[in-house]
């Protein structure tokens, strides 16, 4: 399974020192043009990890800093057309959140790390292993998702959820809808040039990312610092 690492800044999108395959053979020298463009095969499991960082100031008690980590696996199911249909599926889920110097955090591969009432999000860590499905078109624009929400309602729905859970849980869900996640995920697959680049070159793409704190716009700039086989590193 290939593992492709995203890290997200103020909401803001930004590649950093990503291994990212490409759809040709092996480039003869550092030089030589080679496409890079989105693609996945049939069939084969990618793994995906978000690491996002937010600073919000909290009027008289100063910084609140949030931090996740979100892993993903993804494999695509079918192709119709240009369309890849790819299921997604939860793999870790893991929270740092300081208050005024008050840090909780939890991490599913971690047990005993937080609870919901320790952390707010600590609830999500009932989406481990649940999956939902996204459409993404030939140039990496995600066309749609579908199955988030209802991932949402069936976990509100659990009894494993006490009624403070269930009442955070529900205003989140009023802000991750399937139209909100497929923002979430735009910048995910339409970083990509689709067309022949070497090192060296860049190229900027816009986005406007969504997250439980609302829309941002987002501008990032990518150039190619390196290319080895099948393999491009970003930054």
């Amino acid at each position: 399974m290939r593992k492709l690492q995203y890290f997200f800044s103020g909401l803001l999108g930004l590649l950093l020192a990503t291994g990212i395959p490409s759809c040709q053979t092996a480039a003869k020298n550092a030089s030589d043009d080679k496409l890079l463009q989105f693609t996945f095969e049939k069939g084969k499991e990618y793994g995906y990890e978000l690491v996002s960082e937010t600073e919000v100031e909290i009027p008289g008690q100063g910084f609140m800093t949030t931090s996740f980590v979100n892993s993903y696996t993804m494999k695509m199911t079918r192709l119709e057309n240009t369309i890849h249909h790819i299921d997604v599926t939860y793999k870790r889920m893991a929270n740092t959140t300081n208050i005024a110097g008050q840090e909780s955090g939890f991490d599913n591969e971690k047990p005993g790390t937080g609870n919901g009432t320790e952390n707010p999000w600590a609830m999500y860590v009932n989406m481990i292993g649940k999956k939902f499905s996204i459409t993404v078109d030939a140039e990496g624009k995600v066309l749609s998702v579908s199955g988030f929400e209802k991932l949402l309602k069936d976990m509100i729905d659990s009894p494993a959820m006490d009624e403070e859970q269930k009442g955070k849980a529900n205003s989140m869900r009023e802000k991750m809808s399937d139209v909100a996640m497929a923002g979430l995920f735009g910048p995910i697959f339409g970083l990509y040039p689709n067309k022949e680049v070497r090192q060296g070159d860049s190229w900027e793409k816009n986005f406007v990312t969504t997250s439980f704190f609302g829309p941002s716009n987002c501008n990032s700039k990518y150039r190619v610092k390196m290319i080895v086989g099948d393999f491009f590193t970003l930054g």
